[in-house]
């Protein structure tokens, strides 16, 4: 907090919790620094019914997994219409049961790399437990796990989870997941699609997938 107000600082840039990010508004503002930030994110992921199944999937994945799903701007809320739902679903679980290589990070071919602490893992754990006692369905993905640490500690890998059946107002709606936790919400129309993309308190990234541009760009603004 001192080097914000020393004088030769003349903005700042932070990024990381929103709880962190009031605390360096708060003294931005008091020196009347310039600021930008950015705090945590809830980023929509919208499959519409006339959507190329293959290709969100295939983007969906890697935009969830990257940095071991731990960036502001991943995918978070997988909002999927009815009509395809359940072929997204089905195509998600087999791609990352035959896509994701868990392990040490180190090795070529793994993928998937444990996330930051200890203590990101055990809240990953708590958030996911939160939801399944919430009413939530969740489903833990079998994937390689030959380049997994031997004999030593794993305790901060996470396997790749599927959230779905999400209750209104469980965890899944209020969170942030930070690690390879896909929360799939199932709506009924495009309109019920853009409703829950906007019902967040963050804002950051969001993504739709639609094979005519037109419409894409619509829902998007």
């Amino acid at each position: 907090m001192k080097l914000i107000a020393h004088p030769l600082v003349r903005a700042v840039k932070f990024t990381g919790s929103t709880a962190a990010g009031r605390q360096v508004a708060g003294q931005a503002g008091a020196h009347l620094k310039k600021a930008t930030f950015e705090l945590g994110g809830s980023d929509p992921f919208v499959v519409l019914e006339d959507a190329d199944m293959d290709l969100a999937v295939s983007k969906g994945y890697i935009s969830r997994m990257l940095n071991s799903g731990q960036a502001c701007i991943n995918a978070k809320r997988f909002i999927i219409v009815d009509d395809v739902y359940d072929e997204f679903i089905s195509k998600m679980k087999t791609h990352i049961a035959e896509t994701c290589v868990m392990g040490d990070p180190n090795v070529k071919e793994v993928n998937l790399g444990p996330v930051v602490s200890q203590k990101q893992a055990d809240k990953l754990r708590a958030q996911v437990k939160a939801s399944e006692a919430e009413g939530c369905k969740v489903t833990k993905i079998d994937v390689n796990l030959e380049h997994m640490p031997k004999g030593g500690d794993t305790s901060c890998f996470y396997q790749p989870a599927v959230i779905e059946n999400i209750v209104d107002g469980s965890t899944p709606t209020t969170d942030e997941f930070f690690g390879p936790v896909f929360s799939m919400f199932r709506v009924k129309s495009e309109a019920d699609a853009i409703t829950l993309a906007n019902d967040t308190e963050w804002g950051l990234g969001a993504a739709v997938f639609s094979k005519d541009l037109d419409r894409a760009e619509r829902v998007a603004k």
